[in-house]
């Protein structure tokens, strides 16, 4: 996987004026799919992918400026605490930050894995695209949009 994304995007996709990264983690298609747009809109670099592991091993390749991942109620198919527990044992990549997204109804569980600040709970896919455009990244192309 990591060697297809090299090759659509290339080792000089973080020069200056290029899009910065974002890996994306996600069970819900659709809805994957709209936060992608979202960010390359905002010019970033999405890098979708389908597992926790992957998640890690672009990061430490590419170095995002966010991780974000859908936090579901079953651990066994996504479970974003792995990604947040490999992270740390990555120095290079320890700082990255981890969102997670979350129906409304599962932010009270998510409220015991992470700080809330990393948590974007919503109800309806527009109200989570408006939450994304409040989210102040280093040098992201997000600084300074409307809040």
């Amino acid at each position: 996987l990591i060697g297809r994304i090299e090759a659509l995007i290339g080792n000089s996709a973080q020069s200056e004026g290029q899009p910065k990264h974002i890996v994306l983690i996600g069970v819900e298609e659709p809805i994957a799919n709209k936060i992608r747009d979202f960010f390359i809109g905002h010019n970033f670099q999405v890098l979708i992918v389908l597992n926790e592991s992957e998640a890690v091993a672009l990061s430490k390749k590419f170095r995002p400026s966010m991780i974000l991942c859908q936090f579901w109620e079953d651990e066994n198919i996504l479970d974003p605490r792995k990604i947040a527990k490999e992270l740390l044992l990555h120095p290079e990549i320890s700082e990255t930050p981890l969102y997670v997204y979350c129906k409304d109804s599962l932010s009270l569980e998510a409220l015991k894995y992470f700080k809330s600040e990393r948590i974007i709970a919503y109800n309806e896919t527009s109200s989570l695209l408006r939450k994304l455009e409040t989210i102040t990244l280093p040098s992201s192309p997000l600084s300074g949009s409307a809040r």
